[in-house]
């Protein structure tokens, strides 16, 4: 196992995590989803294709 799946099986606080993202009106579709820590700091984006039933609130 690597460190990276031990610190997200751990978690991060949602006071230190933000959480957004776009749903279609039908709910069938995830046009964005995002994890915001440390603002501050240079962003990285990645864009892929991933059949993922996570939400907002909810990681799957």
């Amino acid at each position: 196992m690597s460190d990276r799946r031990l610190f997200i099986g751990a978690g991060i606080s949602d006071l230190f995590l933000e959480r957004d993202g776009v749903i279609s009106d039908c709910g069938q579709f995830r046009y964005l989803l995002r994890r915001t820590w440390e603002a501050n700091k240079p962003r990285a984006l990645f864009v892929m294709l991933n059949p993922s039933t996570a939400s907002v609130a909810i990681e799957r």
